[in-house]
């Protein structure tokens, strides 16, 4: 679960959010420099904001550009405990390459499997299906799906189409307003801005 009553500012922009969510998918969307990695900061306490903010723990965090070691993919996961992939995972023939040497979308399913070994009851993931192709979008976003029934995960993309698959609640940070919306709604307020 997670609770906040919060306020927080960020270029320009003075946010108060109001939220209780329960375990589920959820996205966060908005305008580039709107707030949302921010906001994800905010929840974690890496960045000023008033008010109170309650996370269910253990917490997992996956930042956009993550970063293996350099290391093999088995060491990688080895470091988290990782026994087993989930089924049909892309690493699965890989794990005795240098995680460096990982695609993109590669090296977002393995942090992201690296985060899920921890079994964390709140998961902040931000803009790791950025620029991935979407296959890989797609392998991502159903392990988040799957993963949500017993946490609260937060999403923050940039992706209508994400939004169009998942058609999940979403916090939708847009001028100086930051909601919980709909999929519908967010979509409808998304399409104003580009009047």
């Amino acid at each position: 679960m997670v609770n906040a009553d919060m306020h927080f500012a960020v270029a320009g922009h003075s946010y108060d959010l109001t939220l209780s969510l329960e375990n589920g998918l959820y996205l966060v969307m908005g305008p580039n420099g709107s707030g949302k990695t921010t906001f994800l900061r905010a929840m974690l306490g890496l960045y000023p904001s008033d008010g109170h903010i309650t996370l269910d723990k253990p917490i997992g965090y996956v930042p956009q550009h993550y970063q293996p070691l350099n290391a093999s993919v088995e060491d990688n996961l080895r470091l988290f405990g990782v026994k087993s992939l989930p089924p049909n995972s892309p690493l699965a023939s890989k794990r005795r390459l240098n995680a460096m040497k990982l695609s993109g979308g590669e090296k977002a399913v393995l942090g992201l499997t690296q985060v899920l070994a921890l079994n964390p009851k709140t998961l902040l993931v931000d803009e790791i299906t950025a620029h991935l192709d979407q296959p890989s979008t797609i392998a991502i976003e159903n392990m988040l799906r799957d993963y949500s029934s017993q946490a609260v995960v937060l999403l923050v993309t940039h992706q209508w189409d994400t939004l169009l698959r998942l058609k999940v609640p979403t916090i939708l940070f847009i001028g100086e307003r930051a909601q919980l919306l709909t999929a519908e709604e967010t979509y409808d307020n998304l399409l104003k801005t580009l009047k």
